[in-house]
């Protein structure tokens, strides 16, 4: 058995996936390191950063919906936009 699990990324295909992995490590009473992020559930700042991660990735999966649903009724690519969005001053 082990108590430590290190990974490289990606690791999960979303932060909601991701958290899901880390709440079955810690049921079981492992915990999780990334080595190229300061993820490392054993730690408050490494738990902080997690959720940090959660929080914007909740705000890009919202404004890519917002994106997507302009696109949609102007007829436009997501990209078109997200160029807009971008050129603004």
């Amino acid at each position: 058995m082990f108590d430590e699990l290190f990974v490289d990324p990606p690791l999960a295909r979303s932060i909601g996936d991701l958290q899901d992995i880390v709440r079955v490590l810690k049921a079981k009473g492992a915990s999780l390191k990334a080595t190229e992020q300061p993820i490392d559930t054993t730690s408050a700042a490494g738990k902080a950063f997690l959720d940090m991660l959660g929080a914007f990735a909740g705000v890009r999966d919202e404004s890519t919906i917002g994106a997507s649903e302009i696109a949609k009724a102007l007829k436009i690519g997501r990209a078109s936009v997200y160029r807009a969005l971008t050129s603004v001053p």
